[in-house]
């Protein structure tokens, strides 16, 4: 891999209030299936990342063990895109 393909995922874009609501019903009309999960500790430590930049191997390691918990209980729920 090289050039871009070794970056880490970054900040796209973050939001609050209104915005964040406006993200969460945009998100829930795209896939109405899929959980959201409300994590106070990760949600500090994200909305702290200005926008743009890499999310640390650290972080991105708690986001990853929070999205495999996630998958696993929609597929025990039966959920899914396919």
């Amino acid at each position: 891999m090289t050039g871009s393909q070794n970056k880490l995922p970054s900040v796209v874009f973050k939001g609050h209030g209104v915005y964040a609501d406006f993200y969460e019903k945009e998100f829930k009309k795209h896939k109405p299936k899929s959980s959201i999960v409300n994590d106070k500790e990760l949600l500090e430590k994200l909305s702290k990342l200005p926008i743009g930049s890499e999310i640390s191997p650290n972080l991105y390691h708690l986001i990853a063990i929070l999205l495999v918990y996630v998958y696993s209980l929609e597929k025990k729920q039966g959920v899914g895109d396919g």
